[in-house]
């Protein structure tokens, strides 16, 4: 992700026109929802809230502050009182849109980001394997529709971004070091991840 915003911010991708954010899983399989995460009081809503409020954040990281939220919701798989899948769509104030979509009823485990720019394309998931990240252009010209030039970015760290935050934190505290996610930014994604219940329950945009 840190890749990714770099080429973003380096103007490689041109103006960011759309993007597509996933974080999907079953709970390994298990026949229930775990713990008080199906519980509407306890747990204030399910994967819009869980895997969403992540996505929301990494919307925003790519693509600045978002004008309006349209959202879909369901609960398909597991006798539960919040929703198992979901879908919401944004509109950047900068312009450019990106959908969000979340699930605890997809098979396996998957954590994905495509954002997509009038001069080249960003690609990455762990769907397939270990992730790896992918950046298409069309650096020598118009050629065949699916014919491009890519670049594919791999990482030698180990890929554990939970002990990366915790360090960073810790480092915030005892050495005044810069926060990589602020207050202000944990307000927006939960901000965005309400606006996609409001909009699913009237099934009207929210806008700001």
């Amino acid at each position: 992700m840190q890749t990714a915003k770099r080429l973003i911010d380096e103007g490689r991708l041109g103006r960011v026109t759309f993007m597509r954010l996933r974080q999907a899983h079953d709970w390994g399989g298990a026949p229930e929802v775990r713990g008080a995460f199906g519980s509407r009081a306890a747990s204030g809503g399910g994967t819009l809230l869980d895997n969403g409020c992540h996505m929301m954040d990494l919307a925003r990281h790519f693509g600045g502050d978002v004008s309006s939220i349209s959202a879909r919701m369901a609960t398909l798989k597991f006798d539960i009182e919040v929703e198992d899948t979901s879908i919401a769509t944004l509109d950047f104030k900068g312009g450019g849109f990106a959908s969000v979509e979340n699930a605890w009823t997809a098979t396996g485990w998957e954590e994905s980001f495509a954002v997509y720019g009038t001069e080249g394309a960003l690609e990455c998931s762990n769907r397939l394997g270990k992730p790896r990240l992918r950046f298409v252009n069309r650096e020598f010209g118009f050629g065949q529709w699916g014919q491009t030039d890519e670049t594919w970015y791999d990482f030698a760290t180990p890929d554990n971004a939970h002990v990366r935050s915790v360090v960073a934190f810790v480092q915030s505290i005892q050495s005044g070091a810069p926060v990589v996610c602020t207050g202000e930014d944990g307000r927006e994604s939960v901000r965005l991840v309400l606006g996609g219940y409001e909009s699913a329950r009237t099934g009207l945009p929210v806008r700001w």
